[in-house]
C-alpha cells in the first residue's frame, strides 16, 4: 500500500522531496517506517530516517536513492531494554522515572536536531517520538 501511495505523490508533486522519517520503540514499531522510507528512497526522494543506533540494519537499501540515518532514542531504548526488567517495585520505579526523564529529553533533543539537520518538507513520525 505505502507503495501506491508513494507513486501518486511523487507523479502529483513531480519533483523530489526531502522527507523525515522517526521513529521509537521496538523491531515492531520502526520496521514500517523503514520499508517506507526505502520505497520513498527508490521513487527518487531523499530521505532521513532517525531511529535508534540498535536498529540500523534495519535501514533499507535504497535502490539508488538516498536514505541518511541519524540515531536517535538510543538510550531510552537501551533503558528500555536493560532497565525495565529489572524493576522490583515503587522504589525501583521512582528511581528509574529521573533516568528515563532524561533519556526522554535526549530523545526529544536528537529527534529535534536531526530535523534542524535534515530540513524535510515533509515529516512522518511514530507517535513515540
Amino acid at each position: 500500500m505505502p507503495g501506491i501511495l508513494v507513486a501518486k505523490w511523487t507523479v502529483e508533486r513531480e519533483q523530489a522531496m526531502r522527507v523525515l522519517i522517526m521513529s521509537f520503540g521496538t523491531r515492531g514499531d520502526i520496521q514500517p517506517h523503514a520499508a517506507l522510507a526505502g520505497e520513498l528512497a527508490r521513487s527518487g526522494h531523499d530521505v532521513d530516517l532517525a531511529v535508534p543506533e540498535g536498529f540500523a540494519d534495519l535501514v533499507p537499501d535504497s535502490g539508488g536513492g538516498s536514505i541518511t540515518h541519524y540515531p536517535c532514542g538510543s538510550e531510552m531504548l537501551r533503558l528500555l531494554r536493560e532497565v525495565l526488567p529489572e524493576l522490583r517495585g515503587p522504589r525501583d520505579a521512582l528511581k528509574t522515572l529521573g533516568i528515563m526523564t532524561s533519556a526522554m529529553r535526549e530523545l526529544n533533543a536528537e529527534c529535534w536536531a536531526a530535523a534542524q539537520s535534515s530540513r524535510p518538507d515533509i515529516v512522518v513520525y511514530h507517535p513515540k517520538c
